[in-house]
C-alpha cells in the first residue's frame, strides 16, 4: 500500500512535465461526465448553422481533428460546416484544441494528461480539447505505413470521436463501409464531460493481415487505430539486450561475452536457431550492458558507445530503448541458457533463472539510481525467468510487463488461474499496476489459414476483468485476414478505454447497427465461430506426467472435424437467412453481404483448398522392396548390398532450391526394419556434429537425419529416430493429441552406423519389427527429414513429404502429411512411361525421355526438369511462361477403345493468371477425341495436388486416324505448373 501511494505522489509530480511517468494510473484526475436534459444547441440537414473554430496558431494535429469533424459531420447532416479563426457571436461553434478561446471561456486544461479531453458546452459553444502534439503532421502520416506515427499526443481527436458517437449516433467499427452515422439532425444538449482512458497501454497490430480494400487499405487501418482510439505512447518492453549490436561489437574481440551452447560453442554471430544475441551475464558483458544502459537514459548519442540497430546501423532501436526516458532490460528473444560453469548451476529450472536474471536486471537499476541516473528500466515476465525472484526488493526504477496467454486461457481454467495468480504476484511485489503482452494472435499452433480468430465476447471480457490488475495491455494480433480482428479491436478498444464498459450490450449494438434485421443471424454466426476456435480448435487439456497440457486441434482436425463440410454448410445457411431477413433493408443487406465475402467465402475456399489436399495424401506414397531370400545386410554404413539399388525415396530442401542429393531406402525381413540413406554434402569439412549423449535434448540442431515412423498408420502415434553424421543416437516415442503431443522414452534394440565420406556421408539403421508392434513389415507411415547444418552458414532442411505444413513450429512432426511405403506391392501396369521424369534428357533440346515438345519452343517458354520440387522419384516437370502456351507430350500407343481407365497426377501451380481465351493448366489425352482434365483449368497458385478423373476411351482409339496421346498443357497463361507422377490405368 505504501508503495502504490508512493507511486501516486511521484506521478503526480511529474505529470504535465516532459519527465512524465510512462503510467501514471490512478493518479490522473478521474473520469466526469455530466449531460444535461436541455438542449443549448442543434443542426440540421436543411440549416445553414455551424461552424469550427481552430486558432491562428492550432497544430496540424489540431487541425487534423477539424478535418475529421467536419468530413463525418458532413455525413451526419449532408453540408459542410465552414472552419473559421474565431467564433462568430451566436453561432454554433466547436471550437477547438487549447488557445485562447477555451481559456477565456473559463476552462481549466491544466487537468488535461495524455489521451484526456475535455467536452463543454457555453451557450451554443461546444469547446473540444485536449493535448496535442505541437508539431506533428497527421495529414502526411495517416496515408502511410508506420506505426511510430501512433506515439504522438491527440487529446482533441480523441475528444472529437467521442463527441461524434455521443451525440451524432456515431459507429466507428471499422473505417469505410463501417463507418455508421445517420443521416439527421444534430442535437447538442448541455455537457461538460472530462474523460481519459482507464488503461494507457492500448496496443494492437494494425497492419497485420491481407486487407479487403485497395492498396491494402493503408489509409483506412490508420484511420481506425485513430478512431478506436488505441495508444499513443509507446514503452519499450521488448527484448532490448539483444537490439544493441554486440555480434558486431564485440562477436570477434569479446567471445566470452556471449552464451557457451551445449556444444561448447561461445555464439558470437547469428545463426538459424539464434537470432539475437545471448550473454554469459557472470562475464565482463554485465559492465557493457550496464555502460549503454546508463548512455541511453542519460540521452547520449549512439555513436559514443557504438550501439547499433538489428540492421546493423549506428543509432538506438527505437523497438528497444527510449533514450532519456527508457531502457529495457529484456533479453533477446528464446533465451539461451549459458552452459559456462559460472552460469550453469543458474539455469537449472525456471525459478532459478527467475533468481539469476531478475538478480541482474534489478543490480542495474540499483546502481542506476545510485550514481543517480534518471529513467526507468523495463523486463517482462516472460519463459523462462517468469517467476518473482527470491530474496530481493524490486527498485522503484523498474517496470514490469507480463507476458499471458491472455483470454484464449479462458478455455483452461487451471492455466488462467496460474497467469492471473502470477499478475497479481507481480502488481503486490511491485507496489503498483504493470502492463500486459497478450497473444490473441493466428501464429504458430494457431495458424489455421483461413479459419476466423475473431473471439470479441471473451477479448472483452477478459480486459475487463483484470481491470484492478493493470496498465492495460498489448494484444498481439498477427493474422492471415484484417477483418478477422476487427470485431475485437472494437472491444478492446472500448473496454481499454472504460472498463466498466458492458461486453454483452456493447456486441448486440456492434450487430444491430451493422446488420439491422439480420442481427440475430449474424449474432448467431459470429458466436459460433468464436465458440469453434474458444472450444473445439482450443481442444480439452490431455493429463501428462507433469499434470493437464493444453492442445490445439490440428490443420486435418481443424477442417474434417470442426469445419467440417457439414459446419460449413450450416455457417452458410446462416448468411443465407441474414441476406433473406434484411432483404428490406439496403444498407444493412450491403453490410450482411460484404461480411459474407469477408468471413465465410474465405472459409469456404480454404475448406475446399483442404478437402482437395487430403484427397492427395493417400496418393502420396512409395514403393519399397524386402530383402529377397538368402541376401542379408551389414549394417556397417556402406550401402554395397544389392538391395539398396532400388530406386528409393527422395528428399527435397524445403526451402525450394539448392538440393543436395538426398537419398532413403527401406528394405525389410522376417526380424527388422531395414533403413539406407546416402546423403551428398559438398562441404563435409564444414559440418557441424557434435557428439551428444543419448538424452541430450539439442540433438536435432546437429547436421543428421530424423525418420520418423507410425508404424500401425493410424497417425496417431509414431517414432521418432534422431541420428547425426558423428554418430549421435536419439529415440523418442510420441503419442498425437490435436497438434500436440506427448512424449514418452523408446529404447528399441537397433543397429546403426553411419560413415564419412569426402563428399557425402550415408548409414544404415536395423530396427526390430517387435520393437515396432509389427510382425510383418506390410505398409509403414513415415517421413524423413535431413538437417544440414555447417558452419557460418544457413541450416538446410529436407523433407521427403511435401505437404507439411509450414506454419507449425514443428512441422516435422506433422503427421497427418506423411506418406505411405508398401513393401512389394503389386501395382497395376501404368500406360505412362517415365511417370516420375526420372528419365535422362535426350541429345535433342526437346527430349526428355519419353516425353517431348515443340523444337522451337515459343518466347518467354521454358521446359526443365526441377529437383528442387517433387512428390515422386527425384524430380518434377516444370513449365514455365510469360503467357504463351506450352504442351509436353508422350504418345500412348497402348491405349485401348471402349475401355475404363482412371488418370491421376499430381500439379503444383504459381502464379498462373490468364492471358488467352482457353487458359490454365490441364492434361489432354486424345483417344478418338480430345478429352480436358480436370474439366475446369486450374489456376493461380496452388501446392502439389493430386488430381484424378475417370473416362472411357473412344470406340477408335489408335485406329488408323486416331493416334492416342497425353499432353501435359500450360495453355494460354503466365506463370509456372509442375506435373509429376503421372498414372494411367485400366480400371478392370
Amino acid at each position: 500500500m505504501k508503495k502504490q501511494v508512493l507511486f501516486c505522489l511521484v506521478a503526480l509530480t511529474l505529470a504535465g512535465s516532459a519527465d512524465e511517468l510512462p503510467f501514471l494510473g490512478d493518479a490522473r484526475p478521474t473520469r466526469q461526465v455530466r449531460i444535461g436534459k436541455t438542449e443549448v444547441a442543434s443542426l440540421t440537414p436543411s440549416g445553414k448553422d455551424g461552424e469550427i473554430v481552430l486558432a491562428p496558431d492550432a497544430s496540424k494535429m489540431t487541425r487534423f481533428a477539424a478535418v475529421e469533424l467536419q468530413t463525418l459531420l458532413k455525413e451526419k447532416l449532408g453540408r459542410t460546416l465552414p472552419v473559421v479563426n474565431a467564433p462568430t457571436s451566436g453561432a454554433v461553434s466547436f471550437i477547438l484544441g487549447i488557445n485562447e478561446f477555451s481559456r477565456k471561456a473559463g476552462i481549466d486544461d491544466r487537468k488535461l494528461c495524455r489521451d484526456a479531453f475535455i467536452i463543454k458546452t457555453v451557450g451554443r459553444k461546444i469547446y473540444i480539447l485536449g493535448r496535442d502534439d505541437p508539431n506533428f503532421d497527421e495529414f502526411a502520416a495517416v496515408k502511410k505505413i508506420s506505426g511510430w506515427q501512433f506515439n504522438y499526443e491527440k487529446g482533441t481527436l480523441f475528444g472529437v470521436y467521442d463527441f461524434l458517437e455521443r451525440f451524432a449516433d456515431a459507429c466507428f467499427f471499422f473505417a469505410g463501409p463501417g463507418t455508421l452515422l445517420p443521416k439527421g439532425p444534430l442535437r447538442i444538449p448541455e455537457i461538460d464531460i472530462y474523460d481519459r482512458p482507464d488503461y494507457e497501454a492500448r496496443q494492437v497490430q494494425i497492419y497485420e493481415g491481407k486487407h479487403f480494400l485497395p492498396e491494402n487499405g493503408i489509409y483506412e487501418r490508420n484511420l481506425d487505430y485513430l478512431r478506436m482510439r488505441f495508444q499513443t505512447q509507446y514503452v519499450p518492453c521488448c527484448h532490448g539486450l539483444g537490439n544493441l549490436g554486440y555480434w558486431q561489437r564485440f562477436g570477434k574481440t569479446h567471445p566470452e561475452y556471449f552464451f557457451l551452447d551445449s556444444s561448447g560453442r561461445r555464439v558470437t554471430d547469428k545463426r538459424r536457431d539464434v537470432w539475437m544475441s545471448h550473454y554469459c551475464y557472470t562475464s565482463g558483458v554485465k559492465e557493457e550492458l550496464y555502460q549503454d544502459a546508463k548512455s541511453c537514459l542519460l540521452n547520449e548519442p549512439a555513436s559514443k558507445r557504438g550501439i547499433l540497430t538489428g540492421s546493423g546501423r549506428i543509432g538506438w532501436d527505437p523497438t528497444a530503448q527510449q533514450p532519456g526516458k527508457v531502457f529495457c532490460a529484456m533479453p533477446g528473444d528464446s533465451f539461451m541458457r549459458c552452459q559456462c560453469e559460472k552460469c550453469k548451476p543458474f539455469m537449472k529450472d525456471e525459478q532459478t533463472i527467475s533468481d539469476f536474471y531478475w538478480g541482474f536486471v534489478f543490480d542495474l537499476a540499483e546502481r542506476l539510481i545510485e550514481e543517480k541516473v534518471p529513467g526507468i528500466v523495463t523486463n517482462m515476465s516472460y519463459t523462462p525467468y517468469q517467476y518473482i525472484p527470491r530474496g530481493r526488493k524490486m527498485p522503484p526504477n523498474v517496470y514490469v510487463m507480463v507476458a499471458t496467454t491472455g483470454a484464449w486461457a479462458e478455455r483452461y481454467p487451471e492455466t488462467q488461474k496460474q497467469n492471473t495468480g502470477r499478475i497479481r504476484q507481480w502488481v503486490d511485489y511491485g507496489g503498483h499496476k504493470v502492463w500486459l503482452w497478450n497473444y490473441s494472435n493466428k501464429h504458430s499452433d494457431k495458424t489455421f489459414p483461413g479459419i476466423p480468430h475473431t473471439t470479441p465476447l471473451c477479448i472483452g471480457k477478459y480486459y475487463k476483468e483484470l481491470a484492478p490488475l493493470i496498465h492495460g495491455a498489448f494484444l498481439e494480433s498477427e493474422t492471415d485476414y484484417y477483418q478477422f480482428n476487427l470485431p475485437q479491436y472494437y472491444v478492446f478498444g472500448k473496454v481499454c478505454w472504460d472498463n466498466k464498459t458492458d461486453v454483452d450490450a456493447l456486441l448486440s449494438d456492434y450487430y444491430h447497427r451493422l446488420f439491422g434485421p439480420a442481427a440475430p443471424s449474424m449474432q448467431k454466426f459470429f458466436e459460433r465461430i468464436e465458440y469453434l476456435w474458444t472450444h473445439k480448435l482450443l481442444k480439452d487439456p490431455v493429463m501428462t506426467d507433469l499434470g493437464p497440457s493444453n492442445i490445439t486441434a490440428s490443420n486435418h482436425e481443424a477442417w474434417t472435424a470442426i469445419y467440417s463440410k457439414a459446419e460449413r454448410a450450416l455457417l452458410k445457411a446462416m448468411f443465407d437467412q441474414a441476406e433473406k431477413l434484411a432483404s428490406g433493408d439496403a444498407d444493412s443487406l450491403g453490410r450482411v453481404k460484404l461480411f459474407r465475402k469477408l468471413f465465410l467465402d474465405v472459409i469456404l475456399r480454404y475448406g475446399e483448398q483442404y478437402d482437395r489436399q487430403i484427397d492427395s495424401i493417400p496418393r502420396f506414397d512409395a514403393d519399397a522392396v524386402s530383402l529377397p531370400p538368402g541376401e542379408t545386410v551389414t549394417v556397417d554404413g556402406r550401402l554395397d548390398e544389392p538391395i539398396w539399388r532400388q530406386e528409393g525415396i527422395y528428399l527435397q530442401n524445403l526451402d525450394g532450391k539448392n538440393t543436395d542429393r538426398s537419398r532413403v531406402v527401406l528394405t525389410a525381413d522376417a526380424k527388422n526394419l531395414y533403413i539406407a540413406f546416402d546423403f551428398t554434402e559438398p562441404l563435409m569439412e564444414k559440418v557441424r556434429a557434435p557428439e551428444r549423449s543419448s538424452t541430450d535434448t539439442n540433438a536435432w540442431k546437429d547436421n543428421g537425419i530424423e525418420i520418423f515412423l507410425n508404424p500401425d498408420c493410424s497417425r496417431t502415434n509414431y517414432y521418432q529416430i534422431i541420428l547425426s553424421s558423428s554418430g549421435s543416437l536419439m529415440t523418442l516415442c510420441h503419442e498425437k493429441h490435436g497438434i500436440n503431443r506427448k512424449t514418452f522414452s523408446w529404447n528399441p534394440a537397433l543397429q546403426f552406423k553411419v560413415i564419412s565420406g569426402e563428399n557425402s556421408w550415408s548409414g544404415e539403421l536395423a530396427i526390430p519389427l517387435s520393437d515396432l508392434g509389427l510382425r510383418k513389415a506390410d505398409r509403414i507411415v513415415a517421413n524423413f527429414n535431413r538437417h544440414q547444418v555447417r558452419e557460418n552458414m544457413e541450416d538446410n532442411y529436407y523433407s521427403w513429404t511435401p505437404f507439411l505444413n509450414r506454419n507449425l513450429v514443428a512441422i516435422f512432426h506433422d503427421l497427418d502429411n506423411f506418406g505411405t511405403i508398401y513393401f512389394d506391392r503389386r501395382n497395376p501396369e501404368n500406360l505412362v512411361k517415365d511417370s516420375t521424369f526420372s528419365a535422362l534428357r535426350g541429345k535433342a533440346s526437346n527430349v526428355f525421355g519419353p516425353w517431348i515438345h515443340h523444337h522451337k519452343l515459343p518466347a518467354g517458354v521454358k521446359v526443365s526438369h526441377d529437383f528442387n520440387t517433387f512428390v515422386a522419384g527425384s524430380c518434377s516437370l516444370r513449365l514455365e511462361s510469360e503467357g504463351n502456351s506450352i504442351a509436353v507430350r508422350q504418345n500412348l500407343p497402348t491405349l485401348k477403345p471402349d475401355t475404363k481407365y482412371k488418370v491421376g497426377f499430381f500439379v503444383r501451380l504459381e502464379n498462373v493468371q490468364k492471358k488467352g481465351r482457353f487458359s490454365g493448366v490441364v492434361i489432354n489425352i486424345m483417344d478418338d477425341k480430345n478429352r480436358w482434365f480436370p474439366t475446369t483449368a486450374l489456376m493461380g497458385t496452388i501446392p502439389w495436388t493430386y488430381q484424378e478423373c475417370i473416362f472411357t476411351s473412344g470406340p477408335n482409339t489408335n485406329d488408323a486416324k486416331h493416334q492416342s496421346y497425353l499432353l501435359l498443357y500450360l495453355m494460354g497463361a503466365s506463370g509456372t505448373a509442375w506435373f509429376d507422377n503421372i498414372r494411367l490405368e485400366e480400371i478392370k
